[in-house]
């Protein structure tokens, strides 16, 4: 199970592409699979995984335990008044007992422990899959804001080149000084700009290597290609993965812990029977005579009536639950893939159709203000556009990749790991 929770992951990272050129360098960045390798050996919330299953197997051993043996010791006939004020006719009375469990009560413990160390595995798988898909997000996100560093950088060199223009209309009496000022001051905005992106940056590279439990980053980038968009596929194909989340997976375990809990609900109508003997010594002379005991309880059946009705109406709540978390999935699912193609779309278009126009755009405008065809202002309008046509590509670009991790944490498989379950 553990290879299927790591699969959607495996399958981001054939979304989340790294180029051939980086892969094979030998300074190449951290890629999405090392840094699932990272989580699954270092991460503390998973590594507590096999304690708590070694203490849900400790509690099926202590229900699967019959009752013990009790050894008992009666002494009589001493410390009294009258002729028993001393201890010259003690009676003594040594036994041994035990309660003789029926209906196979310890096997039915023992399988209910059973059912909750099943159903601990499917949360534990449950909870890996949030681990890694809460990593494989933040690796997007440090990818796109490597990118917006790139986009934050090219804007102040744009603006700086845009300034010197400036200044040579300036001096050659071609343009007032206020259009010198203005291009200052879109330079110092660009600077800031960049600065702030690399704080934001620093911290999303630390808020990455805080999944594998560092508490620096350890690596000097995160390589990969947003713009690497592969097809998505009908909704219906996904829908039929539906049924691997393990959020749904836990509810067989569930079914199996409430037909467990219904069948020691059962035993407990069949009365226990407490059986003892052992040796009396009678105080006089040498003489003692065996004794034996016997104990049954009376009313089983009635006072178990409560534990069945309750056993019964947990296990027809399970399907009803089931059902619902379905169809939460379900809407879950088809608002993820809407999202996933309009994404896809969009960044498509940005960057075949609409970035190009604006690319051309700028570069006319460019020329026709080095003639004075154009304004300050009508240049800087151009530029700021392209500006935010690219962001704007970006930002779709990182939204894909985080609706697809987030598709495969809702399918609990990646259809392009080829990793099996």
């Amino acid at each position: 199970m553990k290879n299927a929770i790591v699969a959607p992951l495996l399958g981001a990272c054939l979304l989340v592409a790294m180029t051939p050129v980086a892969a094979t360098q030998a300074d190449a960045g951290l890629r999405l699979e090392q840094v699932v390798g990272r989580v699954l050996a270092r991460n503390p919330q998973l590594q507590q995984f096999d304690t708590e299953a070694r203490a849900a197997g400790a509690r099926v051993r202590q229900a699967g335990q019959g009752t013990p043996y009790r050894l008992g010791l009666e002494l009589e006939n001493i410390l009294g008044t009258g002729p028993f004020e001393r201890m010259d006719t003690p009676e003594a009375t040594l036994s041994l007992s035990r309660v003789l469990e029926t209906g196979g009560k310890p096997g039915h413990r023992a399988e209910l422990a059973r059912s909750r160390l099943g159903q601990l595995r499917t949360e534990q798988d449950a909870r890996r899959l949030d681990v890694l898909a809460a990593a494989a997000r933040q690796f997007v996100r440090v990818v796109g804001l490597q990118q917006q560093v790139g986009l934050a950088r090219d804007e102040l060199e744009l603006v700086r080149a845009n300034r010197e223009s400036v200044r040579r209309r300036v001096e050659a009496g071609r343009s007032p000084d206020a259009d010198l000022a203005r291009a200052d001051i879109a330079v110092d905005r660009a600077e800031l700009a960049l600065a702030q992106a690399h704080s934001e940056l620093d911290s999303a590279r630390l808020g990455l290597a805080v999944h594998w439990a560092a508490t620096t980053p350890d690596f000097n980038r995160a390589e990969a290609d947003l713009f690497r968009l592969p097809g998505v596929e009908p909704f219906d194909h996904y829908a039929a993965q539906l049924e691997r989340n393990p959020d749904l997976a836990r509810f067989a375990t569930r079914a199996r812990l409430a037909e467990a809990r219904q069948r020691l609900a059962a035993a407990r109508a069949t009365p226990d029977v407490e059986l003892g003997g052992g040796l009396r010594y009678l105080g006089e002379g040498d003489e003692a005579a065996l004794l034996f005991s016997a104990r049954i309880p009376l009313g089983s059946r009635s006072r178990a009536e409560p534990y069945r009705a309750e056993a019964d109406n947990l296990a027809l709540l399970t399907p009803w639950q089931r059902e619902q978390q379905r169809l939460e999935l379900h809407a879950a699912l088809y608002a993820i893939h809407r999202q996933l193609r309009q994404a896809r779309e969009r960044t498509l278009r940005l960057r075949g159709e609409i970035i190009p126009a604006a690319e051309r755009v700028l570069d006319d405008y460019s020329r026709g203000y080095a003639r004075g065809r154009y304004s300050l202002l009508d240049l800087t309008q151009a530029r700021r556009t392209l500006l935010e046509l690219r962001r704007e590509a970006l930002a779709a670009a990182t939204d894909y990749h985080l609706s697809r991790v987030e598709l495969d944490r809702l399918i609990g498989v990646g259809p392009d790991a080829g990793v099996q379950p």
